[in-house]
């Protein structure tokens, strides 16, 4: 089944899908970032030493919501900025990808002082459009890179 768009409003619903990702997991709102995905929706995450060939996969909105629960917890405050992003339409499902720079700031137990992890992510992803709107059926976050430093405190 075909969406009832024009290729410009799905490309349009599909760049507000990835805003809204971004600013739902900044509000640290789980059930919003979860309600994005379809029911049996996954997320496959390669951002963790270790996870570059096999990712850690999350299948369906509850193991998307323990994960991102877990996840999102050691962050004292995030901030995604959303970069270019190339799609595909394939009627009523299509293809991404999108560039994110993700800032985290934590405060590790051990340290005094607060941190700033920024990484680099490229999130390769696959929409389908149920409902009347468009959803991830898969979310692939690659690391491009990562720097860890202490953050300087703004006055």
């Amino acid at each position: 089944m075909t969406p009832p768009h024009s290729d410009l409003e799905d490309r349009i619903e599909l760049r507000a899908l990835v805003e809204e990702y971004g600013r739902a997991v900044d509000a640290k709102d789980v059930p919003a970032v979860v309600a994005l995905y379809t029911e049996d929706g996954r997320m496959l995450s390669h951002l963790l030493p270790g996870t570059e060939v096999e990712p850690f996969i999350r299948t369906g909105h509850d193991q998307l919501r323990r994960a991102l629960d877990a996840g999102l917890a050691m962050y004292l405050q995030t901030t995604h900025i959303i970069g270019g992003q190339v799609l595909e339409l394939e009627g009523a499902t299509a293809r991404g990808s999108t560039v994110c720079l993700a800032h985290h700031v934590y405060e590790p137990p051990d340290e005094q002082g607060r941190r700033l992890l920024v990484m680099a992510i490229r999130y390769e992803d696959r929409y389908a459009h149920r409902g009347g709107l468009w959803r991830f059926s898969e979310r692939r976050l690659r690391l491009e890179w990562r720097e860890d430093r202490a953050l300087e405190e703004g006055r």
